[in-house]
Order: C-alpha cells, then structure tokens, then sequence
C-alpha cells in the first residue's frame, strides 16, 4: 500500500507500431535507445528498437512511451485535491504544455479587452497563462456576445486543436484582465507534429480532455437546473464575481442577468 503522503498514481502505456512486416526468428541485428525525460511530475520513458530479419530489406521501429505520474499531497498541490473549473486541467498532458510553454515560448502581455485570438482567423498561438483571466466568445447572428469558456491563471488558452492544422477559429478568446501568457507559434507546433510522436500523442491526449470539458458543460445544461449549475459553479471558483462581470458569467450560465441575481439570492 502506498504512503499517506502519496494520494495519487497512474500509469499508461501506449505501443506506436510502423511499418510492420513478418518477423523472423533468426533476425541478426537489433538496436535499442532508451530517452527518458522527465518533466516536473511526470516521467517520459521513450523506448525505440530498430530490427533488421536476416532476408528481408524493409524494417520495423517499435516505440514505447511509458508515463508515470505521483504526487504528494501537501499545501503545493492541494489545488489538485479538488475538482477544477476546467476539467481538462487534470489531464496527465498538461505539465507537459506547461514545460513547453516555459521553455520555448515567448512571454506575451494582453491589454484588457485585446483579443488573443479572433473568430475566422487562424489563431496564432498556444499559451500559458501566467497572470490574468480570458473569456471564450461566440456571436450570434445580430452579434450578440455570448460567453462559452473562461480561463484563469495557471491555465491554457488556445483554439485547439484546430489551429495546429491551420483551420480558422470559430471563436473569439479576450482578455477580461490585463494578462501575461507564455505563447508557443501554433505553426510550429503543427510543423513538429509531423515528426514527433510524443507531441502528437499528447495533442491526442489533451483534445480528449477538452472534449470532456466541453460535453460535460453541454450535458449539464439540459439535465441540470440553472441553480444546480450556478451552485458548482461557484463552488469550483468562489471568486469568480471579483474576476469577472455580472454579465459574462450570466452568459455562460445562459442566463438572464436578472435570474442570475435571484440565485446569488438564494444561497
């Protein structure tokens, strides 16, 4: 049994096959490089063998990724304890965006109320939220705003995945605050995906998370009452009001402002 300091721990394996022939039993040669890199929690075993059968000319690249991931519960990491606002934050993909971020991204300042990106372009990065909140906003057809997603520091903006493909937004991301984003050319990443599969399996991995997200909030808004889904709402981030307008949280909730008031009234 594990520690009381250890309340958490998982481990996945994925097998990427290539190129796959018949192998024989007498093959001859046979080269393995093991990588492994290791980026704050989170442990990346890359394993590629390369194996050449004695009378055939064609070869096979076999490669691992093994991830492995353990916290230790303390004050650093009790924010991990409890749900988040955005479910996707959770992903075991995530250090790894933040490390890339970190690493090769450059650190970006956006004026309150500055897009970071805009419907029907394509968006130009992927970020790392190191200070200050955006807002995701979809318009309808006599332009009316409506507020789909909010993000907060320590967290991703990003039109994703679509924008590591080139395909125009269909959405706008603004800044609610003044922010500070570490930001990642979307053209690069897309370029890298070409050739490196740990990135692609974590672009994977991370647009499953996202996708969770988003159809959570989309079942919840027909199952669940406006009261159910304001009370979890504040409950996942009790300062949301000081972070964001009346309105735009009404919007999310798709709700009037007026009904928005009556439920802070019921609590």
């Amino acid at each position: 049994m594990p520690g009381p300091d250890i309340y958490r721990r998982s481990v996945m394996l994925i097998l990427f096959v290539e190129n796959v022939g018949n192998f024989q039993n007498d093959a001859r040669d046979g080269i393995v490089v093991l990588t492994h890199i290791r980026v704050g929690h989170y442990c990346y075993i890359c394993i590629k063998g390369f194996l050449r059968p004695s009378t055939k000319t064609w070869h096979s690249w076999l490669t691992f990724f093994f991830f492995t991931i353990s916290r230790c519960r303390g004050p650093r990491h009790r924010k991990s304890m409890i749900h988040n606002f955005n479910s996707y934050i959770d992903s075991p993909a995530v250090a790894y965006w933040k490390e890339l971020c970190l690493r090769e991204g450059t650190l970006r300042h956006f004026d309150k109320g500055e897009d970071f990106f805009s419907a029907g372009q394509v968006a130009r990065y992927f970020g790392y939220i190191k200070s200050g909140t955006l807002k995701y906003v979809a318009y309808g057809e006599d332009g009316t705003e409506h507020v789909i997603g909010l993000e907060f520091s320590d967290e991703f903006v990003a039109d994703f995945p679509f924008s590591f493909r080139g395909q125009k937004a269909r959405s706008s991301v603004i800044a609610e605050t003044p922010c500070e984003i570490y930001c990642v050319s979307t053209v690069t990443i897309g370029e890298r995906m070409q050739h490196d599969p740990v990135l692609r399996e974590m672009v994977m991995i991370s647009t499953e998370a996202v996708f969770s997200t988003v159809y959570d909030r989309y079942k919840d808004l027909h199952i669940k009452t406006p009261q159910q889904r304001y009370n979890e709402l504040i409950s996942l981030h009790p300062d949301l009001f000081s972070l964001f307008p009346l309105k735009d949280i009404a919007s999310f909730l798709n709700i009037t402002q007026t009904h928005l008031s009556r439920l802070r009234k019921n609590i």
